[in-house]
Protein backbone atom coordinates (compact mmCIF):
# COMPACT_ATOMS: atom_id res chain seq x y z
CA UNK A 1 0.00 0.00 0.00
CA UNK A 2 1.40 3.71 -1.00
CA UNK A 3 -0.01 6.55 0.47
CA UNK A 4 1.76 10.06 -0.98
CA UNK A 5 0.65 12.97 -3.25
CA UNK A 6 0.99 10.72 -6.78
CA UNK A 7 -0.20 8.08 -8.07
CA UNK A 8 2.39 4.97 -8.66
CA UNK A 9 0.25 2.98 -10.17
CA UNK A 10 -0.42 -1.65 -9.37
CA UNK A 11 -1.00 -1.40 -6.02
CA UNK A 12 -3.35 0.17 -3.47
CA UNK A 13 -2.89 3.69 -3.13
CA UNK A 14 -3.82 6.24 -0.87
CA UNK A 15 -3.56 10.11 -2.97
CA UNK A 16 -3.34 13.37 -2.09
CA UNK A 17 -3.39 14.99 -5.99
CA UNK A 18 -0.11 17.38 -5.96
CA UNK A 19 -0.51 18.33 -9.51
CA UNK A 20 -3.78 19.59 -8.70
CA UNK A 21 -3.41 21.35 -5.62
CA UNK A 22 -0.61 23.49 -7.43
CA UNK A 23 -2.59 23.92 -10.47
CA UNK A 24 -5.15 25.54 -7.80
CA UNK A 25 -2.70 27.65 -6.44
CA UNK A 26 -1.51 28.95 -10.11
CA UNK A 27 -5.18 29.84 -10.57
CA UNK A 28 -5.39 31.76 -7.28
CA UNK A 29 -2.31 33.42 -8.09
CA UNK A 30 -3.50 34.47 -11.80
CA UNK A 31 -7.16 35.48 -10.38
CA UNK A 32 -5.17 37.77 -8.25
CA UNK A 33 -3.50 39.53 -11.36
CA UNK A 34 -0.07 37.81 -11.50
CA UNK A 35 1.13 37.65 -14.52
CA UNK A 36 4.86 36.46 -14.23
CA UNK A 37 5.61 33.32 -12.43
CA UNK A 38 8.34 31.26 -11.22
CA UNK A 39 8.31 27.58 -9.89
CA UNK A 40 10.96 26.68 -7.09
CA UNK A 41 11.30 23.35 -6.55
CA UNK A 42 11.67 19.65 -7.87
CA UNK A 43 11.84 20.54 -11.60
CA UNK A 44 14.52 18.01 -13.56
CA UNK A 45 13.66 14.27 -11.14
CA UNK A 46 15.36 15.48 -8.05
CA UNK A 47 12.59 14.15 -6.18
CA UNK A 48 11.14 10.38 -7.37
CA UNK A 49 7.40 10.36 -8.48
CA UNK A 50 7.24 14.46 -8.34
CA UNK A 51 4.36 16.42 -10.19
CA UNK A 52 4.08 19.94 -8.54
CA UNK A 53 6.09 21.15 -11.31
CA UNK A 54 3.89 19.50 -14.16
CA UNK A 55 0.59 21.28 -12.53
CA UNK A 56 2.79 24.51 -12.26
CA UNK A 57 3.56 24.11 -15.92
CA UNK A 58 -0.04 22.56 -17.16
CA UNK A 59 -1.58 25.66 -15.03
CA UNK A 60 0.20 28.12 -16.95
CA UNK A 61 0.25 26.78 -20.28
CA UNK A 62 -3.84 26.45 -19.54
CA UNK A 63 -3.87 30.60 -18.78
CA UNK A 64 -1.94 31.09 -21.53
CA UNK A 65 0.95 32.84 -19.76
CA UNK A 66 3.69 32.96 -21.97
CA UNK A 67 7.33 30.64 -21.41
CA UNK A 68 8.49 34.35 -20.76
CA UNK A 69 6.62 35.04 -18.08
CA UNK A 70 7.48 31.64 -16.69
CA UNK A 71 10.64 30.66 -14.92
CA UNK A 72 11.55 27.29 -13.24
CA UNK A 73 14.53 27.00 -10.68
CA UNK A 74 15.43 23.07 -9.79
CA UNK A 75 16.22 22.69 -6.06
CA UNK A 76 15.62 20.01 -3.46
CA UNK A 77 13.03 20.47 -0.88
CA UNK A 78 14.81 22.18 1.78
CA UNK A 79 14.62 25.08 3.31
CA UNK A 80 17.90 25.81 2.53
CA UNK A 81 17.92 24.86 -0.59
CA UNK A 82 15.12 27.09 -1.61
CA UNK A 83 16.89 29.84 -0.26
CA UNK A 84 20.06 29.44 -2.33
CA UNK A 85 17.64 29.24 -5.22
CA UNK A 86 15.43 32.15 -4.46
CA UNK A 87 19.21 33.92 -4.61
CA UNK A 88 19.85 32.80 -7.86
CA UNK A 89 16.79 34.25 -8.80
CA UNK A 90 17.20 37.79 -7.79
CA UNK A 91 20.83 37.67 -9.14
CA UNK A 92 18.95 36.82 -12.93
CA UNK A 93 16.99 39.78 -12.05
CA UNK A 94 14.09 38.27 -13.39
CA UNK A 95 11.59 38.87 -10.60
CA UNK A 96 8.21 37.28 -10.94
CA UNK A 97 5.19 38.82 -8.80
CA UNK A 98 4.42 35.48 -7.97
CA UNK A 99 6.56 32.35 -6.74
CA UNK A 100 4.73 28.74 -6.19
CA UNK A 101 7.20 26.51 -4.10
CA UNK A 102 7.86 22.84 -4.48
CA UNK A 103 6.61 22.92 -0.60
CA UNK A 104 6.17 25.25 2.80
CA UNK A 105 9.94 23.97 3.42
CA UNK A 106 11.45 25.83 0.41
CA UNK A 107 8.76 28.48 0.62
CA UNK A 108 10.56 29.83 3.80
CA UNK A 109 13.83 29.93 2.44
CA UNK A 110 12.29 31.93 -0.39
CA UNK A 111 10.89 34.04 1.90
CA UNK A 112 13.55 34.58 3.67
CA UNK A 113 15.75 35.10 0.45
CA UNK A 114 13.14 37.90 -1.12
CA UNK A 115 13.20 39.62 2.49
CA UNK A 116 17.18 39.83 2.72
CA UNK A 117 17.30 41.28 -0.43
CA UNK A 118 14.46 44.21 0.25
CA UNK A 119 11.53 42.74 -0.95
CA UNK A 120 8.63 42.81 0.29
CA UNK A 121 6.21 39.53 0.89
CA UNK A 122 3.26 40.05 -0.14
CA UNK A 123 3.62 43.40 -1.72
CA UNK A 124 6.70 42.42 -4.17
CA UNK A 125 6.03 39.05 -4.61
CA UNK A 126 3.63 36.31 -3.44
CA UNK A 127 4.49 33.18 -2.22
CA UNK A 128 2.77 30.05 -2.05
CA UNK A 129 3.73 26.64 -0.20
CA UNK A 130 2.89 23.01 -0.23
CA UNK A 131 2.00 21.07 2.92
CA UNK A 132 0.80 23.27 5.01
CA UNK A 133 2.97 22.27 7.76
CA UNK A 134 2.62 23.68 11.18
CA UNK A 135 5.37 26.70 10.61
CA UNK A 136 3.55 27.85 7.75
CA UNK A 137 0.56 29.77 10.03
CA UNK A 138 3.42 31.47 12.26
CA UNK A 139 6.38 32.24 9.99
CA UNK A 140 5.92 36.13 9.10
CA UNK A 141 4.24 36.51 6.96
CA UNK A 142 1.74 33.54 7.11
CA UNK A 143 2.74 31.09 4.35
CA UNK A 144 0.02 30.89 1.94
CA UNK A 145 -0.63 27.30 1.25
CA UNK A 146 -2.11 23.94 0.07
CA UNK A 147 -3.13 21.55 3.20
CA UNK A 148 -2.75 17.79 2.64
CA UNK A 149 -4.27 15.71 5.23
CA UNK A 150 -1.70 13.45 6.01
CA UNK A 151 -3.14 12.06 9.04
CA UNK A 152 -5.87 10.57 6.84
CA UNK A 153 -3.34 9.60 4.54
CA UNK A 154 -1.68 7.09 6.68
CA UNK A 155 -4.68 6.42 8.71
CA UNK A 156 -6.41 4.89 4.86
CA UNK A 157 -3.25 3.20 4.14
CA UNK A 158 -3.37 1.35 6.98
CA UNK A 159 -7.06 0.43 6.67
CA UNK A 160 -6.46 -0.34 3.04
CA UNK A 161 -3.73 -2.53 4.54
CA UNK A 162 -5.44 -4.40 6.93
CA UNK A 163 -8.50 -5.10 3.85
CA UNK A 164 -6.07 -6.99 2.13
CA UNK A 165 -4.28 -9.48 4.48
CA UNK A 166 -8.16 -9.87 5.87
CA UNK A 167 -9.62 -10.30 2.36
CA UNK A 168 -7.18 -11.21 -0.53
CA UNK A 169 -8.29 -9.52 -3.96
CA UNK A 170 -6.84 -9.51 -7.37
CA UNK A 171 -7.74 -6.02 -8.20
CA UNK A 172 -6.21 -2.43 -6.63
CA UNK A 173 -7.92 0.42 -5.17
CA UNK A 174 -7.20 3.64 -5.18
CA UNK A 175 -8.34 6.09 -2.71
CA UNK A 176 -7.92 10.47 -3.58
CA UNK A 177 -8.15 12.55 -0.70
CA UNK A 178 -8.90 16.36 -0.92
CA UNK A 179 -6.09 19.12 -0.64
CA UNK A 180 -7.65 22.57 0.49
CA UNK A 181 -6.23 25.82 -0.25
CA UNK A 182 -5.17 28.16 2.35
CA UNK A 183 -5.01 31.51 1.73
CA UNK A 184 -2.93 33.83 4.27
CA UNK A 185 -0.51 36.24 4.30
CA UNK A 186 2.57 35.60 2.08
CA UNK A 187 0.11 35.89 -1.37
CA UNK A 188 -1.99 39.05 -2.19
CA UNK A 189 -3.38 40.91 -5.32
CA UNK A 190 -0.56 41.93 -7.55
CA UNK A 191 0.23 45.50 -7.01
CA UNK A 192 -0.09 47.51 -10.36
CA UNK A 193 2.68 49.98 -9.82
CA UNK A 194 5.40 46.98 -9.86
CA UNK A 195 8.53 48.00 -11.83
Amino acid sequence: VYAGLNPIGDMDEVICDAKAGVKVAVNNLYKLGHREFAFIGSVGGLVYNEYRYGGYDEALKELGVSEANRIAIDCHLTVQDGFEATKRLIASSRIPSAVVCGNDMVALGASRAFMEANYSVPEDVSIIGFDDIEAAAYFKPSLSTIAVPKQDLGRFAIKLLADRLVNPRNYNISLRLPYRFIQRESSGRRKTNRG
